[in-house]
């Protein structure tokens, strides 16, 4: 089994034969480097699409939408690119320009001549609307230029100078016009070599004090060393695992892998932060987070379509970020549904939905029981300690529990007799009604009493609250489950007599247990505001939430503005290259859901060091009330005595790790987390 993949090989290689990869945390050459030339595209800019030649495919739908050729998009896409084939090929060192290539498609009767200079602007004007800055690279050389160093960009590209100028300064550089060479201007290439000796004197190349950066092996590496330049290839451009992935199998229609996977890597691009753990959080969420949200909104809204469903409501906290998606997925939509956020919680439906203590009620108000005491059991039915024990039995054992240490078996089992003892059942009933009635004033406002189809929307991962809400509701409108569709990635087992039900998963087709790995989606799901307690009539007459904070503060100090943003940046960039490219994201859901699993799983069993340690360190808690946070996927001592310390009593209601695989890849050397990761996912009872 190998240890080390080609990716992560490939700088060591470099490095070996004198080129070394650029750093750009602080790369020291730069300190003696008097002249710095830079790449542009895939360097300093790139595409939002992952194949460039797919530019020409969007060019080619364009023009055909038009009536400006007969032909497919394809097609043209594929004698666009031969075009300038066959041009390099006969003028071969110099560089060809877009205005020859065009006029060649004219000469071989694709393209009227008086379309030309249309279909050129058409294409060019494509390269704006997907060209993005390369956050890294760009605020490298601004900082050099910026100290007083020299720079100059030198690119091979048919566009011209202008054009390339144009997306350099729409990309932020500061750097003049008169310092970017482009083989289009002059027919001077990097990958003749011709364009090195051109722009720059002979002592600018040969004096050592030059450096080269750019992402193409031979052209800005080879080429560049052989002109006498020193160079550093920029490796970071270079698409990640989850872009690769979702290149290589969305690709019916292959535009569709091509905007996906290209909107994930130029979001990952965009953004160049200062602290590596805001840096990993920043990549995974575009290019594994932002995907898998994308693709389930995504379906989300389609279900509801064809449902008859015209508006969906979000259940905080998670439905804070899928709002967000489906509103970037539904910008300019002609008949969008109308997508709300729905302050619910546990702690806020629950006790509403308590109409008798039947099975269902039983199992709320006794869950993870042996996890708790009693006055935390109590607190679910705002109830509090002297309350419950002054309606009790004299002789109950409850009456000489203490009320904050963990129960016991015998202490849930008198705690079970009790809910059959008629005061009790009475005092829960009547602070169900109580609560009850503020939350139906709140759901009215809300308009889900209003006539017609419902939807809720949430992550999973029992459908408890769905049955909460349902119950709550149906004390004044009995015919409500009949209206009633709940949309959710996976569910466990849902409850009955509340609606109906979608899942996500049940698309997907993996065998992939998305509710075991519930505590990490919920970390994509992360909202900015504390759990919903209750709600409240303000002075003006309206129901409010009552949160536990205002702020999710442990959840804002991580990270979460981060993860947010890129997420939102992503199925901005992604809906915006499928309108252009004339696809409906809609008649693509399969293929992006059978996708979304597939880099969900590479993710959870497999992670980075970097993902692991950011996403492992995320406060994260599985109790109703919030008050007992952990790490996700805290590291693991595997010292002898560290082992034997989680034996003790002290560890004996305490989880190793809600992510295994994340603890893991935290804990073991680099060179052995391929294996050991390997041998974690071979064990017998792992989830796929």
């Amino acid at each position: 089994m190998a240890l080390m993949n080609k990716t992560d090989m490939r700088p060591l290689l470099l490095t070996l034969t004198g080129a070394r990869p650029f750093d750009l945390q602080g790369d020291r050459r730069l300190t003696s480097t008097r002249l710095l030339t830079v790449d542009a595209f895939d360097t300093l800019i790139t595409r939002a699409v992952f194949h460039p030649t797919d530019v020409f495919t969007i060019c080619g739908t364009i023009l055909r939408e038009r009536e400006i050729i007969g032909i497919e998009a394809t097609e043209w896409r594929d004698r666009r690119h031969q075009a300038e084939t066959d041009l390099a090929r006969s003028q071969h060192p110099r560089e060809v320009r877009l205005d020859q290539i065009y006029d060649h498609l004219a000469k071989t009767g694709l393209i009227s001549a008086g379309n030309v200079v249309v279909a050129r602007e058409i294409e060019t004007a494509i390269e704006r609307s997907l060209s993005r800055p390369i956050a890294a690279t760009i605020n490298r050389v601004n900082s050099y230029l910026g100290d007083g160093g020299a720079v100059r960009v030198l690119s091979d590209s048919y566009l011209t100078h202008e054009d390339v100028s144009g997306l350099l300064d729409q990309a932020g550089l500061m750097l003049g016009g008169h310092a970017i060479h482009v083989s289009s201007q002059s027919g001077n290439t990097k990958r003749s070599g011709t364009l090195f000796r051109s722009a720059l004197s002979k002592s600018e190349r040969t004096d050592n004090t030059t450096l080269h950066i750019g992402d193409n092996i031979e052209s800005d590496c080879r080429q560049a060393r052989r002109a006498g330049l020193g160079a550093a290839p920029y490796l970071d451009g270079k698409p990640n695992r989850f872009e690769q992935y979702l290149s290589d199998h969305l690709q019916t229609p292959r535009l569709l892998g091509s905007i996906i996977a290209g909107s994930a890597r130029a979001t990952r691009l965009a953004r160049a932060l200062p602290d590596p753990h805001l840096q990993a959080i920043w990549d995974l969420s575009s290019s594994m987070t932002g995907p898998l949200l994308f693709s389930f909104v995504a379906w989300t809204l389609r279900e509801a379509a064809q449902r008859g469903i015209r508006t969906l409501y979000f259940f905080s906290r998670d439905g804070e970020i899928l709002l967000q998606v489906a509103e970037a997925l539904q910008h300019g939509a002609k008949n969008p549904i109308t997508c709300r956020y729905l302050y619910v919680s546990r702690q806020s439906l629950h006790l509403p939905g308590v109409t008798n203590l039947g099975e269902i009620e039983r199992k709320w108000i006794l869950d993870n029981a042996s996890y708790n005491g009693l006055r935390y059991l109590l607190a679910r039915l705002d109830i509090t300690v002297d309350e419950f024990l002054a309606l009790l039995p004299f002789g109950s054992p409850l009456r000489r529990l203490d009320p904050d240490m963990l129960m016991t078996p015998p202490d849930i089992a008198a705690m079970t007799d009790s809910l059959d003892h008629a005061p009790v059942d009475a005092l829960i009933l009547e602070r169900a009604a109580q609560r009850r009635e503020i939350c139906l004033d709140y759901m009215r406002e809300q308009e889900l009493l209003a006539p017609g189809h419902v939807g809720v929307v949430d992550i999973g991962w029992r459908g408890r609250l769905q049955g909460s809400l349902c119950r709550a509701i149906a004390t004044v409108d009995p015919e409500f489950s009949t209206r009633l569709h709940g949309f959710y990635i996976d569910l466990e087992s849902p409850p009955t007599d509340a609606g109906t039900f979608s899942t996500f998963s049940a698309l997907c087709g993996s065998e992939f247990s998305w509710a075991a790995r519930g505590s990490l989606f919920e970390i994509f799901c992360a909202a900015h505001h504390g759990t919903v307690k209750n709600y409240m009539r303000t002075d003006r007459g309206t129901v409010v939430p009552v949160l536990a904070s205002e702020a999710n503060q442990e959840a804002t100090d991580w990270g979460l503005a981060i993860q947010q943003e890129a997420v939102t940046t992503f199925c901005r960039e992604a809906a915006r290259g499928l309108r252009l490219a004339r696809l409906d994201v809609m008649e693509h859901v399969p293929a992006l859901a059978q996708a979304a699993v597939e880099i969900v799983q590479m993710f959870v069993s497999r992670p980075g060091a970097p993902e692991a340690a950011a996403f492992g360190a995320f406060a994260h808690s599985s109790d109703e009330r919030h008050d007992r946070v952990e790490q996700m996927a805290g590291p693991i001592d595997f010292r002898p005595h560290a082992l034997l310390k989680r034996l003790g009593p002290a560890y004996k209601y305490r989880r190793i790790s809600y992510w295994p695989e994340g603890s893991l890849a935290r804990s073991v050397p680099g060179w052995l987390r391929s294996l050991a990761l390997s041998m974690l996912r071979a064990m017998p009872g792992r989830h796929a």
